[in-house]
């Protein structure tokens, strides 16, 4: 409601880049879980944590954590993460 927190990413959106809203502090865990058309997920610098938010999205390639700078995370079931 406060739009601070990410509870939730729907696995079945068809897109395939994500940009955290500026507006998010906080992601639950698992919130990004079997996203599989998701290739990639750009944070942004004021987010407080995202270690343990992502899981078992198979064709997500990176994470990028702010504009210039990508992120080497170990999410379990995403296989294509370099």
């Amino acid at each position: 409601a406060d739009m601070k927190t990410l509870i939730y990413y729907p696995p079945v959106k068809k897109d395939t880049i994500f940009a955290l809203p500026s507006s998010v502090r906080r992601i639950m865990p698992f919130a990004i879980c079997n996203a599989n058309n998701l290739r990639e997920i750009i944070f942004h610098d004021s987010i407080q944590g995202y270690g343990g938010c992502v899981s078992n999205c198979r064709n997500l390639r990176r994470y990028r954590i702010s504009a210039n700078q990508y992120e080497k995370l170990n999410p379990l079931g995403c296989p294509n993460l370099h």
